[in-house]
């Protein structure tokens, strides 16, 4: 079958040929050189060699034709079949120079595409890529991570639902600004903040792409905005009524009460207790920063952590006695070193202990238990106080919480104690597990593990 390109080509050849071979013919029947007949027989013989001569050209044109269509798309190396004629062949060898190149440089923007998407892969924000319609046509791994899986291909608006978002890229999208930011907040088993600039893209790429957006995670600085506001008005708070008390007790003092005696010594006997509240405030506020501060400085080792403990015991001795409350210690060593410098493991005992006398049940006992364990040592305290409800053991070693705050304050608490424990035993690489049983008491139990820290 003679191929369609080639029929195209044949009604050409043939005007060509056979103008040539009628021109000639009639020029020399009409010089007198030959008879019509023999004019009219050279004219037929030079459209038959005409035709024979130029098929190959036309052969060959064809051929190379359909193999110039597909360049880049179907891969050849080796050189056409479209070489019948000298032309032909610098053609076929031009073309296989030509498909080689198109080939390198797919290859090196396919390279380039996929180094691209791994370096945006490799980024630790997440990251949209958004084609003309605001579909998003690649998602790092932190923004699939961040919002979900199946978000490639999908339109923005079901991927984010956020309208303030939504304005910001249509504006980018429009040239109404070359930059926008929007905050957002993305709601999956938690609540995250982020920060959203959507920039355009100057080239248009290839697959579509014409703008990103980055996601900056400011949940945590949220976070921390609002611990430091709740921080400030509780510290104030706290800080605010002995203050009060004792400018009304001066004033007192000064004024109506300037020559009562009983009423002085009663007053004065107060102020001392708010001036004492507000020292110990202060002084847990300042341990506290201390602690954070240092919070990821080394812990430093204790080698004998029965001492420490026996050390703590012996200074609260005085207050359990006021409270009738005894002491029962059961310590299975011997024990290695742990991590913690001894002032600091001091400070997390008499802690919890101070909070197992305030609370514990006048006449009781707080127990100490001390085993190993396969990483570091287990320090379990047991009161037998009133417990803790549940809803409130997630919260204890918040700044400032408190279960019963009239309780609290009247006993002299400031509301920091576990705070700081908490802070004590992060730097230690410790832990704090809390359990109770209302009516029955509370245990506290540390875990700090073994020390790996060198003498």
């Amino acid at each position: 079958m003679m191929n369609s390109n080639l029929r195209r080509l044949l009604p050409t050849i043939v005007l060509a040929t056979s103008a040539s071979g009628i021109s000639v013919s009639f020029a020399g029947w009409m010089l007198g050189f030959v008879s019509p007949y023999i004019a009219l027989a050279a004219a037929l013989l030079a459209v038959a060699v005409g035709f024979v001569c130029a098929l190959p050209f036309a052969k060959d044109f064809v051929e190379l034709l359909n193999r110039a269509r597909v360049i880049g798309i179907d891969q050849f190396n080796n050189l056409p079949s479209g070489r019948r004629t000298p032309v032909g062949g610098e053609l076929a060898t031009a073309l296989v120079e030509s498909q080689r190149r198109v080939l390198r440089m797919q290859r090196s923007m396919e390279e380039r595409a996929i180094t691209g998407e791994h370096v945006l892969d490799g980024l630790p924000e997440p990251l949209l890529v958004l084609d003309l319609s605001l579909r998003v046509v690649h998602a790092n791994f932190a923004a699939e991570h961040a919002i979900g899986a199946d978000i490639n291909m999908r339109p923005l608006v079901e991927v984010i639902r956020s309208p303030e978002l939504m304005d910001a890229v249509e504006a980018v999208m429009a040239g109404a600004l070359s930059e926008a930011i929007a905050d957002i907040e993305i709601k999956d088993n938690t609540t995250r903040s982020y920060r959203a600039i959507i920039a355009r893209l100057a080239n248009i790429g290839g697959g579509g792409e014409a703008a990103v957006i980055a996601l900056q995670d400011l949940t945590a600085i949220r976070r921390l905005e609002a611990m430091r506001a709740d921080f400030v008005a509780n510290a104030s708070h706290e800080l605010r009524t002995p203050l009060a008390n004792l400018i009304g007790f001066i004033e007192t003092l000064e004024g109506p009460a300037k020559n009562d005696e009983t009423a002085r010594a009663r007053f004065l006997g107060i102020m001392r207790e708010q001036a004492n509240r507000m020292a110990r405030l202060v002084e847990d506020l300042l341990s506290l920063s201390r602690i954070e501060m240092d919070e990821y400085a080394p812990a430093g080792v204790t080698h004998d952590i029965e001492t420490v403990i026996d050390s703590v015991i012996e200074q609260l001795e005085p207050m359990a006695q006021g409270q009738n409350i005894s002491f029962q210690v059961d310590a299975s060593g011997p024990f290695e070193a742990v991590s913690g410098e001894p002032d600091l493991l001091q400070q997390v005992f008499r802690n919890l202990l101070e909070n197992a006398i305030k609370y514990g049940r006048e006449g009781s006992s707080v127990q100490l238990k001390v085993v190993n364990e396969n990483d570091g040592v287990r320090i379990s305290i047991i009161d037998e106080g009133p417990g803790i409800p549940a809803e409130h053991i997630p919260r204890l070693t918040e700044r400032f919480y408190r279960v019963d705050v009239a309780r609290s304050r009247s006993l002299g608490g400031t509301g920091l104690g576990l705070a700081i424990v908490k802070h004590i035993l992060n730097r230690c690489r410790g832990r704090l597990e809390v359990s109770s049983v209302v009516g029955r008491g509370s245990i506290f139990t540390v875990h700090i593990p073994f020390s790996d820290e060198e003498d």
